[in-house]
């Protein structure tokens, strides 16, 4: 129950952090976040693209077996 009080300020001053620096981001730091968040998205696909090959593989692998 402490744990849950103790962890309310945490959040709270983390929320005004963010809130406060999102107001006075300027428009250099605006476009560095949308570059970062371009690069986040390619990774993910990158990530997801990876991902279904491997899984492509393995179903091909498993298949061979049970023939």
């Amino acid at each position: 129950m402490s744990d849950k009080k103790n962890l309310w300020p945490f959040l709270l001053g983390a929320a005004v952090g963010a809130g406060i620096t999102w107001l006075f981001v300027s428009k250099e730091g605006k476009e560095t976040l949308s570059n970062l968040k371009k690069k986040a998205d390619e990774m993910k696909d990158d990530v997801n693209e990876w991902l279904d090959k491997k899984d492509m593989a393995q179903n091909t692998n498993s298949n061979k077996e049970s023939t």
